[in-house]
């Protein structure tokens, strides 16, 4: 694109629903094609990216400041499309078991940074069930905001409370 067409196409994608408002918030959650269009994928990446956006838009997670510079990212299998491990908060999809049945689910990671410094995120909890993620992801938010200090972001906690203090908070959940 031209850079005196820049403004134009962005006026065009905003009035057919793609506006870049809230390309940097926590309502761009990064999804891979899921099942919707990857033979590799597990789990319909797409769809829970979609629960997530719409239940933190109408929750305004993107108007707190604690939230909304927060990166979330889902990958439909663990191939990482959507590099689920350098987000603040990844789900990788999977197979789990649940009493003894089988049915598509995510493991949760925290504690990526892909911001000038990378690490990878630790995988705290195996076995979401795919209608578990916006609750669990809400959880691991609210333990966040209950628990940090004043003017603490979320990668800093991660690094306080370390992984592991996480997980056991978001078990005991």
């Amino acid at each position: 694109v031209k850079k005196e067409e820049i403004d134009t196409l962005l006026q065009e994608m905003k009035a057919v629903g793609f506006g870049p408002e809230n390309s940097e918030s926590i309502l761009n959650v990064v999804a891979c094609p899921g099942t919707s269009f990857c033979s590799l994928a597990v789990t319909s990446s797409q769809g829970a990216a979609g629960v997530l956006m719409k239940e933190f838009g109408s929750l305004a997670f993107e108007k707190d400041p604690a939230l909304r510079n927060l990166k979330i990212n889902i990958s439909g299998c663990p191939n990482s499309c959507a590099k689920h491990q350098v987000a603040d908060i990844g789900f990788s999809g999977g197979m789990t078991e649940i009493g003894g049945i089988r049915r598509l689910g995510y493991q949760l990671y925290v504690g990526g940074k892909f911001n000038g410094e990378v690490a990878a995120g630790v995988q705290i909890k195996k076995g979401i069930p795919d209608d578990m993620v916006f609750p669990t992801a809400e959880s691991v938010l609210e333990i966040f905001k209950e628990k940090k200090f004043p003017e603490e972001v979320f990668p800093d906690f991660v690094l306080r409370i370390k992984p592991e203090g996480l997980s056991q908070l978001l078990e005991e959940r």
